[in-house]
């Protein structure tokens, strides 16, 4: 039983972990996105009654002067240190392992969620070549005819599309050199 719940405890500290490094060194959207994640998951389960008074009653009697700390940084993108507010001190009797599995599936679905979320937003800002390599940079041509692209982080390229559908040119790269080398100029960030 102890080795199940230490390979349970294990899982959790490492999906913990993976999380606060996606916060730590992902992008802004991708910070966004799992802060609201996050707090879309806990207004549901703070919106049924049930489950509010379920969890209430459940937290009484579950842990013993323990510490949890919060993971940092994953709703308030103002601090990654570690402030007295991210812990939280609990004083319940006993343990119950259904409690370890409800908070493994909880971290489980998050960090799915958020998984699935990164592959969505990835498939999304990049397409396949024909030796299947994905690239990030977008080739388009404007109502003037100007070749122009787009590498991340310019101000037009979340809004820039690339769609060849009337065969005016308009492509993937995956070097700049490449662009330029097609005579598409960079835009004008």
């Amino acid at each position: 039983m102890t080795d199940h719940n230490e390979k349970e405890e294990m899982l959790v500290n490492e999906l913990s972990v993976k999380l606060r490094e996606m916060m730590k060194h992902g992008d802004a959207e991708l910070k966004e996105m799992v802060r609201e994640t996050i707090r879309g998951l806990h207004n549901f389960m703070m919106d049924d009654p049930k489950s509010r008074a379920d969890m209430k009653s459940k937290e009484k009697g579950i842990f013993s002067g323990k510490v949890i700390p919060f993971p940092t940084g994953l709703l308030s993108p103002q601090t990654s240190e570690s402030s007295p507010s991210d812990e939280i001190e609990i004083h319940p009797q006993e343990s119950r392992p259904t409690v370890d599995r409800k908070r493994l599936a909880l971290v489980a679905l998050i960090s799915g969620m958020v998984l699935t979320s990164i592959f969505v937003i990835l498939l999304s800002s990049k397409s396949p070549t024909e030796d299947g390599k994905f690239c990030r940079i977008k080739g388009n041509v404007n109502a003037q005819g100007e070749k122009i692209f787009h590498m991340p982080g310019d101000q037009w390229y979340d809004k820039t599309t690339v769609d060849d559908s009337q065969g005016r040119g308009e492509r993937w790269f995956c070097s700049e050199q490449d662009a330029l080398a097609a005579g598409f100029r960079r835009t004008m960030h």
